[in-house]
């Protein structure tokens, strides 16, 4: 199980978009042998959400999957969220 600072630090990454650190916070809890929980999955796609990462979120589904972890509505959700987004940036440019 993930460390409650872990859980804040992804939190926070999560607010704010922060993608490439929240990977790396989990990159090293995998390093540490922590298996991430649907929470961290969760946190990862949020970030995606904030700044529209489209293949970025699929990315981290299909790890979620390979790590035994089932999606659930909330993972399914962040991931439409994410196709949206991106959809509309592509529109405004």
């Amino acid at each position: 199980m993930p460390s409650s600072q872990s859980h804040s630090d992804l939190a926070y990454c999560a607010e704010r978009g922060y993608v490439t650190r929240a990977l790396k916070i989990c990159y090293k809890m995998k390093l540490d042998g922590i298996t991430p929980n649907i929470s961290v999955y969760h946190w990862l796609l949020e970030a995606c959400a904030f700044v529209a990462l489209d293949l970025e979120s699929w990315a981290i589904l299909e790890d979620m999957i390979a790590a035994g972890v089932q999606p659930d509505t909330t993972a399914i959700n962040f991931v439409i969220k994410v196709r949206f987004a991106h959809d509309a940036t592509l529109l405004r440019s």
